[in-house]
Formats: C-alpha cells, sequence, structure tokens
C-alpha cells in the first residue's frame, strides 16, 4: 500500500513474476524502468494479471516494460488490464511488451510511444500462442523492423474494437502490424495514419496468414516503396474485408514495382460491402485503389440481395477479378 496520494516508483532492476501474482496499481502507482530496465519479467509457465498501472521508460533488449517466454508443453499467461505502456525501448524486439509462446490478453488499456530494434514490434511482439485485444489504442509506435505497432507470428490474434494510430515501420513493413504464418479475426479495427518504408502502411499480412476484418477502416496510412499502402497480402495469404472502408492512403514509391494504394493483392482478396476511395499510388505504379497480382479477387458477394462495392476516385483495379469491380456510377479516376 503506497497510500492515497499518486506515487511514481522507479525500479533499479527489473522484478520476477510467479505464477499466480496479481500487481494492482490501483490507478495511482506509476512503475518507471528509469530507461536502464526492464519492469516485469514472467517465470516460465507463469500466470500473471497486471491491472491498473502504467508502466513506463523500460529499457531492454527484448520486451521494455515487460518479457514473458513459455514453453510448448508449459505455456506462460499474461492478462493487462487498464495499463497504460508508455515510452519504453527495446534494442531488438517488443518496444513495451514481448512474449513468447505466452498467451497474451489486453483490455482496455494504451500503447503508446514506445520503439523497437530492426526485430520489430514497437508497442508489442507476440508470437506463438493466442493474442487477444479488446479496447486496445495503439499510437505513435515505432520499430526499425517490422510492425510498427504489431508484430504477431504463428498464432491465433482477435482484435476488438482495437486502434493503431500513427505507428510506423522506420525501414520495414507493416506500419501498424505485421501478421505472419497466422490467423486474424478483427471487428471494429481502426488503423489511421500509420507508415512504413516497405510493404504494408497499414497492415502486412505474410506467410499465408488467414485473416477476417469487419466492420473496420484503414484510412490516410502511407509507404515509402512496395506495395499496400493500406493493406499488403501476399502470395499464400487469404483475406476477407467485411463492411469496411479502405480510403484516402497513400503510396509514395516511384518505382514500377510498386502499386495498390489502398490494398496490394498477390493471394485471395475477399470484398463483402466494402469502400475502396480516394487512395493513390506512385506514378509508375499498379492500381491506386487495388493492386490485385494475385490468386483472385472476388468483389461480388450477395448481401441483403443485392451486391455492394464502391471504389471511388482511385484508379480501380488493375489486374484480374473474379467477379468484377464494377466504377461507381459517375466516379472518375485519376
Amino acid at each position: 500500500n503506497c497510500g492515497a496520494a499518486p506515487k511514481v516508483i522507479v525500479l533499479s532492476h527489473e522484478r520476477a513474476l510467479a505464477n499466480g501474482v496479481i500487481v494492482d496499481g490501483g490507478n495511482l502507482v506509476t512503475l518507471s524502468g528509469g530507461n536502464f530496465t526492464r519492469i516485469f519479467q514472467l517465470f516460465q509457465g507463469s500466470a500473471v494479471e497486471i491491472r491498473n498501472i502504467p508502466l513506463v521508460n523500460g529499457s531492454a533488449a527484448g520486451g521494455g516494460a515487460i518479457l514473458s517466454v513459455g514453453s510448448s508443453e508449459e505455456p506462460s499467461t499474461l492478462t493487462l488490464s487498464n495499463v497504460r505502456l508508455a515510452d519504453n525501448i527495446s534494442s531488438l524486439y517488443g518496444g513495451a511488451v514481448a512474449v513468447a509462446q505466452t498467451h497474451l490478453t489486453i483490455v482496455d488499456s494504451r500503447i503508446e510511444g514506445n520503439s523497437a530494434g530492426a526485430e520489430g514490434g514497437g508497442g508489442i511482439s507476440a508470437n506463438s500462442a493466442t493474442l487477444t485485444l479488446t479496447h486496445v489504442d495503439f499510437a505513435h509506435n515505432t520499430a526499425a523492423g517490422e510492425g510498427g505497432g504489431l508484430v504477431s507470428w504463428y498464432q491465433t490474434a482477435t482484435l476488438t474494437d482495437v486502434v493503431l494510430r500513427g505507428n510506423e515501420s522506420v525501414t520495414g513493413s507493416g506500419g501498424a502490424a505485421s501478421v505472419r504464418a497466422g490467423t486474424l479475426w478483427g471487428y471494429r479495427l481502426r488503423v489511421d495514419g500509420n507508415r512504413s518504408s516497405s510493404d504494408g502502411g497499414g497492415l502486412w499480412f505474410w506467410e499465408g496468414t488467414v485473416a477476417t476484418i469487419e466492420d473496420s477502416s484503414l484510412r490516410w496510412n502511407s509507404q515509402q516503396s512496395g506495395y499496400g499502402a493500406g493493406l499488403y497480402v501476399d502470395a499464400a495469404g487469404s483475406v476477407a474485408l467485411v463492411d469496411t472502408t479502405v480510403a484516402w492512403n497513400r503510396g509514395l514509391g516511384a518505382a514500377a514495382s510498386s502499386g495498390g494504394g489502398g490494398i496490394a493483392n498477390f493471394g485471395i482478396l475477399q470484398l463483402d460491402n466494402c469502400t475502396v476511395s480516394g487512395n493513390r499510388t506512385g506514378p509508375l505504379g499498379k492500381g491506386g485503389g487495388i493492386a490485385n497480382l494475385g490468386n483472385g479477387l472476388d468483389g461480388g458477394l450477395q448481401r441483403g440481395g443485392a451486391r455492394r462495392r464502391t471504389l471511388v476516385g482511385d484508379d480501380l483495379v488493375h489486374g484480374r477479378a473474379e467477379r468484377p469491380l464494377r466504377r461507381q456510377r459517375g466516379a472518375r479516376g485519376r
């Protein structure tokens, strides 16, 4: 008990958390790594809950604020609730949080201003278990490598009411998030104003990621080179967008090997009741709206007896569509 007044505690070294530990700051205590130490590390196989507390200014090679490494036989479990993770630094991966073989759940939390090195995940790096995010705001995180806000590898990820805004991959792909060889279900996502150096200014799905995104928006994202300012789907991937808007994204690459101001699809892409509007690619790029360079683009699913897919003010589709997408009546391309 630290009393009734707000208090900042600067740690001299990281604290190890054993199975069953609950850390509750009561919205009064802030823990700081003082820019020289990680704050928490979980014992392998532990189940830990952290709630009602800011974790700030942590510093480590992996997981600036929190590190958890489980095993396939004994995975760990980490739950964060009403936690603010801010201004943490990792020289390699997971600016704020790095977990492997750990079931990670984050609820009602903010992840902002964190940074990671060449292995990516400016806010969070998570792999080989499950990831569940609900009412989480990723803002202004950066990574030298992939995934300015989030990296998710080899696992099932469920994102509900998640905002990814102003994150950046400085020299890599996936300005907001990088999802590799896993599955993702996203509902009411806002992926706005993120940037990458290469593919996927907003979302970068690669190595066969299968994803469904519903009732969401990808807007104002940009990438300096490559494909997919809003969304990138690789050759082995399959992505369905439902009731989703992809708008005002910008591909800034000047090379012919670029394109997809809104979406670059090298795999399978399905659009249901979606709007693709106001996107742009570079002067030699392919498809201001959608660059369809893969196995199929389906824009004609039935809903309520009518097909609806709106593409406005883009260069529309470059490549092949399984069911042709039609320009909205009265709309003009670039």
